[in-house]
């Protein structure tokens, strides 16, 4: 009887002792996984290049290589011809570089290099019709181009059915910084 009782005991306990390595071994395999898997690379952190560029330019030239600064002064009451364009609903309600909401009806523009807050009388020469702008913005970002007009400036001189124009631009005022 204490021999069957013990063997009954034993067999208990193997039971235990089975299903408790079963467990560990169980949970040993699932955090062992979870291991390896967090340690993985993320698909988009890969160190693979593109294949197909978006331009020429691409992974070849940082912005201020295909954008260089001009050695340029600009000085007020010069008048320059520059190959200008126009933006408007994209960008109409977000933040232009120097903090402010873009409204796309407003008489602003972007340049790249001229102070924010300079004040540019650009006229149309085919028209003859002119408009005041102030400068609020960077850009334009494509080659060759250098003046990025909003689009209700671009309905006031007549260019919105062209684009691209290029288009007569007198400084005004140049802001003094200290």
């Amino acid at each position: 009887m204490f021999s069957q009782n013990l063997r009954d005991f034993f067999w208990r306990i193997k039971g235990v002792i089975v299903l408790l390595s079963k467990r560990i071994v169980f949970v040993s395999l699932l955090l062992l996984t979870m291991l390896i898997v967090s340690c993985a690379p993320a698909s988009r952190y890969t160190t693979e290049t593109k294949t197909t560029p978006r331009s020429r330019y691409y992974r070849t030239q940082s912005l201020t290589e295909r954008f260089p600064p001009s050695n340029e002064t600009f000085r007020t009451g010069r008048t320059y011809k520059w190959v200008t364009s126009y933006y408007g609903k994209d960008f109409h309600g977000k933040h232009t570089a120097n903090g402010e909401i873009f409204d796309m009806n407003g008489l602003t523009c972007a340049h790249r290099e001229l102070p924010f807050g300079t004040i540019l009388k650009v006229t149309n020469p085919v028209t003859s019709e002119s408009i005041t702008v102030r400068v609020n913005d960077r850009g334009p970002y494509k080659r060759g181009r250098v003046l990025d007009l909003a689009q209700g400036a671009a309905e006031k001189i007549g260019m919105i059915d062209k684009g691209v124009k290029e288009l007569h631009v007198e400084i005004l005022h140049l802001p003094e910084f200290d």
